[in-house]
């Protein structure tokens, strides 16, 4: 069996770190998008990038394989499967991985219990976002495995936070480093008036629009209820969601409910995000949890004014309202009217979205998030070779 200072020797003659990346699948969402933009930054010169799906690869993983990236699937098995522990170890002992990075929490658990079994040199946890440990014997897990894990990453400065807080980890083991953008995508303005067209906006003066997984924790019957509200002084304005998820039919039915299906569009999942982001006149974020929003971040990069509930790290992302409306969460009266008073003033919206957009593009950048990241890797792996 190979030991760390063994499997990490060659990074002394030059040879690339191998990196396993491990996630529960790829299907659509900030932290995928974070995975992402990692395995395809990380210097090709230093580190060997491999991804793996514990479930399936979902429709993101065309983009890793198209540059060259391998993408593994481990099948996993409804609740506990010890097998996928095993597939895993396996995995990593085949490629002889020398860094584990895992990825929200199902991976965060069975990769680092595998990993530790398959002796990987370099264990590392990403939270994109708050959770609370309920189960007693996963809080007594837990304690097992911070042990073996070389660094745990948080996505806000506010989530670090309440990590040490909390007590759950030991502060030098967590770091926080902000969620970055690849600005490589540009906008194809030939494609705006055909795609208002082809979403059926073309009839609404005015376009609210919400990014992100149909899921419970982002809020969107807060959105529709704040929606209906604004309507009554925007009679022209449309709501744009895309995105899909399990909560698509209950937000169709209160979309019903509150009559507001004229004025709601569901677009679905769109890989074209920042063509789609060119239609819309304000983006609205109703969360009632986040990291570090990458919808929020993806739509100031393209230059739109941006009303969001004030959780977890977006008040590190709009620290002031020069930057973007922050509002109380679950507060749908506040909401309504940050919304109805941006499509009011435009001149206001067009300042608060460049001031945005250059707010992003200095603090934000994929390419500030792997500088840190890859400097963390060599760190501690020259740490483990001393």
């Amino acid at each position: 069996m190979r030991n760390a200072k063994e499997a990490l020797a060659k990074a002394r003659h030059g040879a690339r770190l191998k990196v396993l990346h491990l996630i529960e699948d790829l299907e659509n969402g900030g932290a995928e998008r974070v995975l992402i933009n990692l395995a395809l930054g990380l210097d090709p010169k230093k580190f060997a990038v491999t991804v793996c799906c514990l479930t399936r690869k979902g429709r993101m993983a065309v983009e890793l394989e198209e540059a060259g990236i391998p993408v593994h699937v481990m099948h996993k098995r409804p609740k506990v499967d010890m097998g996928l522990v095993l597939r895993l170890r396996a995995l990593m002992l085949e490629l002889q991985i020398d860094i584990v990075h895992c990825h929200v929490f199902t991976a965060n658990l069975w990769g680092r219990i595998a990993a530790i079994l398959a002796r990987v040199p370099v264990l590392i946890t990403h939270e994109h976002s708050s959770f609370t440990i309920a189960d007693q014997r996963r809080r007594w897990l837990e304690k097992i495995l911070i042990r073996k894990t070389a660094r745990v990453i948080t996505v806000s400065e506010e989530l670090r936070q309440r990590l040490l807080v909390q007590g759950r980890l030991p502060a030098e083991k967590i770091l926080a480093i902000h969620n970055g953008l690849e600005f490589s995508r540009r906008r194809d303005e030939r494609r705006l008036a055909p795609l208002r067209q082809e979403l059926g906006l073309e009839i609404f003066q005015h376009v609210i629009g919400a990014v992100g997984r149909l899921e419970y924790r982002k809020n969107y019957p807060l959105l529709l209820e704040a929606f209906a509200k604004v309507l009554e002084q925007h009679p022209r304005a449309g709501l744009l969601f895309v995105g899909a998820g399990p909560e698509a039919a209950r937000l169709r039915q209160r979309a019903h409910e509150l009559a507001l299906t004229d004025h709601v569009v569901f677009a679905g999942y769109r890989k074209d995000i920042t063509d789609v982001l060119g239609v819309m006149t304000v983006f609205c974020s109703s969360s009632q949890t986040e990291g570090i929003s990458m919808a929020i971040l993806e739509a100031m990069a393209g230059g739109l004014p941006v009303v969001a509930t004030s959780v977890g790290g977006n008040p590190e992302i709009l620290p002031s309202r020069e930057y973007g409306i922050l509002v109380p969460s679950g507060d749908a009266p506040a909401l309504a009217q940050a919304l109805a008073d941006t499509l009011r003033d435009p001149e206001r919206a067009r300042r608060m979205a460049q001031h945005g957009q250059q707010r992003v593009l200095e603090h934000f950048s994929a390419e500030r998030m792997l500088q840190r990241v890859e400097e963390m890797y060599l760190r501690l792996s020259n740490a483990v070779r001393k």
